[in-house]
């Protein structure tokens, strides 16, 4: 019985040196894969082009439901009757909001999509294990 732990022991000793001495060979082989510089590089250049692009029609579409604001509320304010001119000033916001909102929507949902086809991306070219950047540095655009 003696001997049968002793052989147990050295065996679990030489599994775990094994062990010990594989992992690190097994991460650095891991590592190693050859990354795809140019596909890395044109995968940042359509992933912060989209986000330009999408970018520029969100601020074209709140300086446009701006303008229509401010346009809706400067006639509001030549309306004489009360109670037509809270309407229409209550018209305004509302339809303000809602344009808003609806802008924002887009944004985030091109953002988020634009981010998803950059992880796909970065991962064909093998370039995820060192950029692994998430869509949270443009939650605060």
């Amino acid at each position: 019985m003696n001997f049968y732990f002793k052989f147990m022991k050295k065996i679990i000793f030489f599994v775990a040196i094994a062990s010990i001495i594989a992992l690190p060979i097994f991460v650095l082989a891991k590592n190693n894969a050859t990354v795809d510089l140019t596909c890395m590089q044109n995968a940042v250049e359509k992933r912060d082009s989209a986000i330009i692009t999408a970018w520029d029609k969100y601020s074209a579409s709140v300086k446009s439901a701006l303008e229509t604001r401010k346009s809706a509320l400067k006639s509001a304010w030549t309306i004489t009757e009360k109670t037509e001119r809270i309407s229409a000033i209550k018209t305004a916001w509302n339809n303000y909001k809602s344009a808003i909102k609806t802008t924002r929507q887009t944004w985030m949902k091109e953002r988020k999509a634009t981010w998803q086809a950059w992880k796909t991306d970065a991962k064909t070219c093998k370039g995820n294990a060192e950029d692994k950047t998430t869509e949270s540095v443009d939650n605060t655009l």
